[in-house]
């Protein structure tokens, strides 16, 4: 019984450490083109970084699009743990396919 209550405490300390702070429709680094060129990599692709660092949200947006080579994410949600060390970023990533890429304007 002790094991399940522990478990079930920390199954809880442990999910609520970070506070969401927006939702986003769209964000990006990058210029947004024509929305009609991009398609859809991945769901619910994740990025974090440490807030002592300059432009924490940039760098986590990065490295959230960049690991699945991505251009722009959409449907972002942005979280700060509750201690207010670590933003996170989580989103669906769009990119251009190999055929967008590869037609001519």
């Amino acid at each position: 019984m002790k094991k399940s209550i522990t478990l079930v405490v920390l199954t809880m300390l442990l999910s609520s450490c970070y506070t969401r702070i927006a939702d986003l429709t769209v964000v990006s680094n990058r210029n947004v083109q024509n929305m009609e060129s991009y398609h859809l990599i991945e769901r619910n692709v994740s990025g974090s970084e440490k807030i002592k660092k300059n432009d924490a949200l940039e760098i986590a947006l990065d490295e959230a699009v960049e690991s699945v080579e991505g251009e722009i994410m959409m449907n972002a949600k942005i979280y700060i743990r509750k201690d207010g060390r670590k933003i996170k970023i989580v989103g669906d990533v769009w990119g251009f396919t190999s055929d967008t890429l590869n037609r001519k304007p």
